[in-house]
C-alpha cells in the first residue's frame, strides 16, 4: 500500500496515503505482544493492565477518532513476534545466541514475514473500514520449544533450559513474559480468506533452513554415517 510512515515508535507504526494519492486508508501496525487481549481473539474488547499496553490502546483509539474526522478508514493490525530468513530461531542457534528460558505454561504467538505480507495484501483486496486483525499463525508455542525444534532441524544440541527466575533479563525483556501471548487469528482466515503458508513455527523454520545458503551442510549433519 503506497504511503509514508507518519508516526513511528517501538512497536507502533502508522502509514498514511502518500501525497496526491486517492487512497483514504491508514494502516496501523501495532506490536501485539504489548497489547494483550483477555481472550486473545479479534472481537473481545481489550483490557490492558500494564501502562505500556494502556498507552498502545489509547493510541489506537486516537487514530480511529482521527480517521473518522478526516474521512479515512483506519485499519489496525496487531502483530506478534515476526520471524523469517535472517531473523529466526534457526539463525540464533547457528550463531550460538539462542536461549531456552523455562517458564511453565508460557506461550507466545508468532507470524512468518511472508504470511504477514499475505495478510496485508488480502486486506487491500478486501477492505473493511475500521478493521482490527490479530495477525499470527495457528499455533501459539512455548519459546523454548521453538528453539529446541530449530536445534533439532540443525542436528545440534539444544541450549540448556534456564529457569525464568534465574534468567538474566532486563526489566523490559522480563515484562514481555508477564502475560501469555496466546492469540487467535480467526478473522484473517474467515474474512480475508488467507491460507497461511506457515501455519506453525515448524513449517516456517523448515523453510528457512531449506533456503539458507548452508542448507546442504545441515542436510549432511542429518545423514547417518555409513557403516
Amino acid at each position: 500500500m503506497p504511503g509514508s510512515a507518519i508516526s513511528r515508535r517501538p512497536g507502533f507504526t502508522a502509514i498514511a496515503p502518500a501525497a496526491g494519492s486517492t487512497n483514504n486508508r491508514i494502516c496501523i501496525r501495532q506490536a501485539r505482544a504489548d497489547h494483550p487481549l483477555v481472550a486473545g481473539d479479534d472481537v473481545t474488547p481489550p483490557r490492558p493492565g500494564r501502562p505500556r499496553s494502556i498507552e498502545r490502546l489509547s493510541t489506537e483509539r486516537a487514530w480511529q477518532a482521527l480517521g473518522l474526522q478526516g474521512g479515512a478508514a483506519v485499519d489496525i493490525f496487531r502483530l506478534p513476534g515476526i520471524y523469517g530468513p535472517g531473523r529466526s530461531a534457526i539463525d540464533q542457534v547457528k550463531a550460538g545466541t539462542a536461549r531456552r528460558i523455562d517458564k511453565p505454561g508460557q506461550v507466545f504467538s508468532r507470524i512468518h514475514v511472508d504470511d504477514l505480507a499475505s495478510v496485508l495484501i488480502a486486506s487491500i483486496k478486501r477492505p473493511r473500514p475500521g478493521a482490527v486483525y490479530n495477525v499470527c499463525d495457528d499455533e501459539p508455542a512455548a519459546p523454548e520449544a521453538v528453539v529446541a525444534h530449530a536445534a533439532s532441524l540443525l542436528r545440534l544440541p539444544p541450549p540448556p533450559l534456564v529457569p525464568f527466575d534465574e534468567a538474566a533479563l532486563s526489566p523490559l525483556a522480563r515484562s514481555f513474559w508477564d502475560d501469555n501471548k496466546r492469540v487467535a487469528n480467526a478473522l484473517i482466515t474467515t474474512e480475508l480468506g488467507v491460507v497461511l503458508r506457515y501455519p506453525s513455527y515448524r513449517e516456517g523454520l523448515a523453510a528457512i533452513l531449506a533456503a539458507s545458503p548452508d542448507s546442504g551442510q545441515a542436510t549432511n549433519r542429518r545423514q547417518k554415517p555409513s557403516s
